[in-house]
């Protein structure tokens, strides 16, 4: 009988290195093709997580990218911030249809007429016509990264400058501007009381209840020289080699004043338990944060649709599909991808697939081109996720 067993526990343990092998051989040729540092890509199914990861955290270094390394999520962080605000809505602090006089009263002296009826709802599946051209301004952005600015004090000059001017668009139609959430994050600040800033917030009421081990801005290294986590590389066009780009950590992201809009990073254990929320909250199941059934299909409902649009957008932070194009999911599809240009992540969420739903990941240590189209992260993604929907990657596991 021993002997059986030991000779079970070894078959299963030679099927299990098999696929694990297939895996690394499928990542490892999405990597070459597209000329990738590293990549890691990860699924989410009923029988657990399974990630892996292949190639460099940095081109000239010879340190391997691991699967359990931190990487930077970019506007993924968005979906976390619309969380925030729907937790809100369940305490009674906030309503969907709170405007901006309203929700910010010490602004509303500032404010142009063009911003008085915007919403909450308006900013979070970005209609209220923004569209900032605050990035370009190079001299003020340089100000953001002043370490004796906090990110708050930076989100309040961001809006001052922003809501004092029309909004560029038309209200209601779809324009995706990282703005909108730096004013849903401020609304939390406000509303959450304390003099809390939206990083010690998140940290309080998302991070912490879900046992996250998540943070801000480039992933976390020793010292300016180490190498303890992916690097995020630059490519100015397709056929360019990646670039790491070094320096102090908070010049590798954006200004910390973009926290709500896109500055987190997680390791994939964490990021997939926030995507459990949410395939959870979905599916009507009891979630650790007690977020309301009604407040869920807030947030994973898209806005009302206009012929302008080019992309369906919900409330909360989230790209979606009805699933009408999309058979093999059974029903919706959440989604978003998120860059700072150094690195990229792009999540699936198919709440119908399966017995609990699933989630899709991929990250990747390099951005899309900055000229030239959109090689190499997001046909990278295009393999990757075609390559786990057609079971060659990450298969289910076999019934007994």
């Amino acid at each position: 009988m021993r002997q059986l067993f030991t000779s079970l526990v070894e078959g299963v343990l030679a099927i299990g290195s098999f696929i694990q092998a297939q895996d690394t051989q499928i990542l490892e040729a999405i990597r070459e093709k597209y000329n990738l540092p590293g990549l890691a890509a990860a699924r989410y199914r009923d029988s657990g997580l399974i990630k892996s990861a292949v190639g460099l955290r940095k081109v000239d270094d010879p340190t391997k990218l691991k699967a359990t390394d931190t990487f930077h999520l970019g506007s993924n962080t968005k979906a976390m911030t619309g969380t925030l605000i729907g937790i809100l809505v369940d305490q009674g602090c906030l309503d969907w249809n709170l405007t901006l006089p309203k929700a910010l009263p010490e602004l509303a002296p500032i404010l142009s007429e063009g911003h008085r009826e915007t919403t909450i709802e308006m900013l979070g599946a970005h209609r209220t016509g923004i569209q900032d051209d605050t990035s370009q301004d190079k001299e003020f952005l340089e100000r953001l990264y002043d370490p004796s600015l906090s990110p708050t004090e930076g989100r309040r000059l961001w809006l001052s400058r922003l809501l004092s001017k029309d909004p560029v668009g038309v209200p209601s139609e779809y324009f995706y501007d990282n703005a909108n959430y730096l004013i849903l994050g401020h609304i939390i600040e406000k509303y959450t009381g304390h003099g809390s800033s939206w990083e010690e917030i998140i940290a309080e009421q998302l991070f912490k209840p879900l046992d996250m081990k998540c943070g801000f801005g480039s992933p976390p290294e020793s010292s300016i020289t180490s190498v303890d986590n992916p690097w995020g590389h630059l490519v100015n066009s397709p056929s360019d080699v990646p670039t790491p780009v070094g320096g102090p950590l908070i010049r590798r992201d954006n200004p910390p004043t973009l926290g709500p809009a896109g500055t987190v990073h997680c390791d994939i254990e964490s990021y997939t338990k926030f995507l459990q929320l949410h395939l959870d909250g979905f599916n009507g199941r009891p979630t650790p944060l007690k977020i309301s059934s009604e407040t869920f299909k807030k947030l994973h409902t898209p806005y009302p649709s206009s012929p302008s649009d080019n992309q369906p957008y919900t409330y909360g932070g989230w790209g979606y599909l009805d699933g009408s194009t999309s058979p093999w999911s059974n029903g919706p599809v959440l989604s978003h991808a998120g860059s700072n240009v150094l690195n990229y992540a792009e999540v699936i969420l198919a709440p119908r697939l399966g017995d609990k739903g699933e989630a899709l990941m991929a990250f990747m240590n390099v951005g899309n081109a900055v000229q030239g189209g959109t090689l190499p992260a997001g046909n990278a993604t295009i393999d990757l996720f075609r390559s786990m929907l057609n079971g060659s990657l990450f298969p289910p596991p076999k019934e007994a």
